[in-house]
């Protein structure tokens, strides 16, 4: 669903058809019917155009995943101890701290 937002910038319908194959279209009394030859390869290029671009469009959102991932910190266990000064001000919060302290010490040998 991302994807198709991502790549739906002119505010076209996300919305598309259920699937299958789809019939030539009726044309106007006064126009000819477009022949199957020509219709049916024009379909699969069209296929074959949409499928790269929402393989591009991933391999993008892929990359910026990569990247907010490779930036993102990492935290040593200290520093987690001592983030958790910062929840010290009354009785609650060091009551949760102590508590997730021990179920850290609970579930550690826990795979």
């Amino acid at each position: 669903m991302v994807l198709t937002i991502a790549r739906n910038r002119a505010g076209a319908s996300v919305a598309g058809r259920a699937g299958g194959v789809q019939p030539p279209p009726r044309a106007a009394p006064t126009l000819s019917v477009e022949p199957v030859w020509r219709f049916y390869p024009n379909l699969t290029w069209d296929f074959i155009v949409k499928q790269a671009r929402f393989a591009y469009t991933y391999w993008r959102l892929y990359r910026i995943y990569r990247a907010v991932a490779a930036i993102a910190p990492v935290v040593d266990e200290e520093e987690e101890e001592e983030s958790f000064e910062l929840f010290s001000h009354n009785q609650s919060a060091r009551d949760a701290v102590d508590h997730l302290r021990r179920v850290k010490a609970l579930t550690a040998g826990v795979p």
